[in-house]
């Protein structure tokens, strides 16, 4: 699948290896109440965990068919929604999509689609202002992978930032090789910085957090010597010398100037057996 879509528009396109999110699943193409004029549903690419907005007219004859739990391709015309905020596939009919495969869901993942956008807060989830007044926050616009989450400390005034988003504890011992992998981009970073760290004796109180062992993770995370809001992989990372209950964080820390302080981009984080 795409991952970033330059000026393209009303190109015909296949993406393969696809299916519809999680939060996707029981859904119509275009028959909620919400849905006006169009229906969009994200799709995922399992080779590559990118996403896309599939469009369907809310005038179609199938809008209130439930949409297909398998994986396989997709095609139609990649184009902008009505807002030109971001791109999206549309799609003419059911037969668009050619489902022939059983679903690959990872064992877990936040993509942050289902979330509003705004402060990101999420059951199970800690988003922690452990210095200053920045929390993360779900946004969207263009070079975003759909919705993904933010953290910057640019012109906030504080002295100094420091600012975690950490994921619920995750049981892992019914994995036999259980990986991590994330996306990150960054916006004018300057000498602000962003970890991924891993515990596994965290108790999950706020009060221990300085208490617990946070291991880093050998992950690739964009930097300031990146191209700005350009998604980067981290690898996959293997969590086999970590132990098999974890939390994992993300760690934005600013420089204590906060007019070069930039943003930090995230997304796609997910766990699956390798």
């Amino acid at each position: 699948m795409l991952l970033f879509y330059g000026y393209l528009n009303n190109l015909f396109v296949s993406f393969p290896n696809v299916q519809f999110s999680k939060a996707e699943l029981g859904r119509t193409f275009a028959g909620k109440a919400y849905d006006s004029f169009n229906g969009e549903r994200n799709i995922v690419s399992r080779d590559t965990y990118n996403s896309l907005w599939l469009s369907c007219s809310t005038f179609s004859d199938f809008k209130s068919m439930v949409l297909p739990q398998g994986k396989g391709i997709v095609q139609g015309i990649l184009s902008r929604n009505y807002f030109n905020s971001r791109y999206i596939l549309k799609i003419n009919n059911p037969t668009d999509i050619t489902f022939i495969d059983s679903r690959c869901d990872p064992f877990f993942e936040e993509n942050f689609e289902a979330n509003r956008l705004g402060l990101f807060y999420k059951n199970g989830w800690y988003n922690y202002a452990h210095e200053g007044t920045q929390f993360w926050e779900v946004y969207e616009d263009e070079n975003s992978l759909g919705q993904s989450v933010h953290i910057g400390s640019y012109r906030s005034g504080d002295v100094s930032t420091i600012s975690w988003l950490i994921s619920p504890k995750l049981d892992l011992s019914s994995l036999k090789n259980p990986q991590v992998a994330s996306r990150t981009s960054v916006s004018f970073p300057d000498e602000s910085i962003l970890e991924a760290l891993v515990s596994s004796d965290w108790n999950g109180q706020i009060e221990g957090l300085e208490t617990a062992t946070w291991n880093s993770l050998s992950a690739v995370i964009a930097s300031k010597h990146d191209e700005s809001r350009i998604f980067i992989d981290s690898g996959n990372l293997s969590l086999n010398f970590y132990g098999r209950e974890l939390f994992f964080a993300f760690k934005y820390t600013g420089s204590g100037k906060t007019s070069q302080d930039g943003t930090y981009e995230l997304d796609d984080f997910h766990i699956f057996d390798k």
